[in-house]
């Protein structure tokens, strides 16, 4: 019988401590470990859906070259200030007259820094016919690839530089400067081409490896004969 008033004590006893302990503890931090790890990360699912403006296609147009090869052009801008976008992807959709789908394609690019600019260019479709309309549209990222700059390995990117373009028949040859202090294991040079009117026409692209930081990387790029005697531009961006 004593044993059992004993045991009875010391429960009541342990609870009464407990109940005192917890008293202590503010409302706002009695959570698992898990959720206040999940509490710490500074863009949740739902805070970057409140914050993130979406990408916006400020430029883009086409060329449809013998055998249905839609060579295109697109300029993809990152209208946030601190936020960027992993694996950012463009739709090129083509339609006849009739709103008739004649084919699709999704290009995926590499990460865009807040405030800059993305040039993609290339033979990005093949259709039968020739379109009555070709449109560029973004499609919306995953929440997970919406990321602050401060988690990314380089929080900050200048934009690359590219010098001394010339064209040589139907190559442009020129230089790609990297003034960040970090390299670049791969970066893509896309050549835009326009008309008279100023619009564009379409764009080539190529690949580089290894442009070091605050150094520069030459690039020799074949472009189809159809631009030999465009106008136009040269950007380059990194690649991973």
């Amino acid at each position: 019988m004593k044993k059992r008033i004993l045991a009875s004590i010391f429960f009541c006893l342990m609870v009464l401590s407990l109940t005192a302990c917890n008293s202590n503890i503010p409302n706002d931090t009695k959570q698992s470990d898990a959720t206040a790890d999940d509490t710490n990360n500074v863009f949740t699912s739902t805070d970057t859906n409140s914050e993130f403006t979406p990408l916006d296609i400020a430029e883009s147009g086409y060329t449809m070259i013998e055998g249905g090869f839609l060579y295109c052009s697109v300029k993809v801008h990152n209208p946030n200030t601190d936020l960027a976008v992993l694996y950012p992807t463009v739709r090129i959709t083509a339609r006849d007259s009739s709103g008739t789908l004649l084919g699709t394609q999704d290009q995926t690019l590499s990460t865009i820094y807040p405030q800059q600019d993305f040039w993609y260019s290339g033979q990005l479709l093949q259709v039968d016919e020739a379109p009555s309309s070709v449109e560029f549209t973004i499609v919306q990222p995953d929440d997970y690839n919406i990321v602050s700059t401060a988690t990314l390995e380089q929080s900050t990117f200048t934009p690359l530089l590219v010098e001394s373009v010339a064209m040589h028949s139907e190559r442009l040859v020129g230089e790609v400067v990297n003034k960040n202090d970090f390299d670049l294991d791969m970066i893509v040079v896309a050549a835009v081409f326009r008309n008279e009117d100023g619009d564009i026409i379409g764009g080539e692209s190529t690949f580089v490896d290894k442009l070091p930081s605050s150094g520069s990387v030459p690039f020799d790029m074949p472009i189809h004969s159809e631009f030999a005697n465009c106008n136009y531009e040269v950007y380059a961006n990194g690649w991973a």
